[in-house]
């Protein structure tokens, strides 16, 4: 497959269709694919300081989704400091989105919607 975007400096940077090779002499990391799911509708409640929410789905767009895999996620409403927002693969097929709260005090975010991107690894 031809190169979409190649740089031959020390510094290697190579797209082919879905596949992005990251290195110098060596291969330091391969991305096989993308896939993301959206619209995915979640209230995590009042969740307590120190407490966490989750959420456990499995949207067809995300069956290929694999132990190992990165996954990135993304709320629409604003995530106040002192929350982290994570997610990651827990079985073939299914993502858990975390939400954890460490602000001093109880926070209740309201319903919105959750965005989940997985990076396939290989």
């Amino acid at each position: 497959t031809a190169a979409l975007f190649r740089n031959n400096s020390a510094t290697t940077l190579e797209l082919r269709s879905t596949t992005l090779r990251l290195g110098t002499d060596q291969t330091l990391g391969v991305l096989s694919g993308v896939l993301v799911a959206t619209g995915i509708s979640w209230n995590p409640g009042n969740i307590a300081d120190g407490g966490m929410d989750s959420l456990t789905t499995s949207p067809t767009n995300l069956a290929t989704a694999v132990l190992g895999d990165q996954v990135l996620v993304s709320f629409s409403l604003a995530i106040p400091a002192g929350m982290i927002l994570s997610g990651q693969v827990i079985s073939t097929g299914n993502v858990q989105v975390t939400l954890f709260n460490k602000t001093g005090g109880a926070v209740d975010l309201g319903s919105g919607t959750v965005k989940i991107t997985v990076i396939k690894s290989s």
